[in-house]
């Protein structure tokens, strides 16, 4: 009994130790790259091109223009519903070659 009892809790020990190491091999880790710096240097504008320029809060009050919808493709039924006919058929005939009919 003592002996069964020594041998559970070297299993239980050995269990936890593995599911252990399994959490910690499968944890997600992030790992962030080093952060680059970049200088961005701007341009000083010249004077007449800051006259031309638009404030932004008239670029969002601008109405968009609206695009015409698509044109629906043109459908030719007769062809459309003869394709499907055949292929029906085609699956009927294959099927009948299956079961041996033909």
């Amino acid at each position: 009994m003592l002996v069964q009892t020594r041998r559970m809790r070297v299993l239980e020990r050995e269990n936890i130790t593995q599911v252990r190491r399994v959490r910690e091999r499968m944890a997600r880790r992030e790992e962030h790259p080093l952060e680059t710096r970049a200088v961005v240097r701007t341009l000083a504008k010249p004077a007449s091109a800051a006259r031309h320029e638009m404030p932004l809060d008239a670029l969002a009050h601008r109405s968009p223009q609206p695009y015409p919808p698509p044109a629906p493709p043109q459908l030719n039924i007769e062809s459309l519903t003869t394709q499907v006919i055949q292929q029906i058929d085609r699956r009927l005939v294959a099927y009948r070659e299956r079961m041996g009919r033909i």
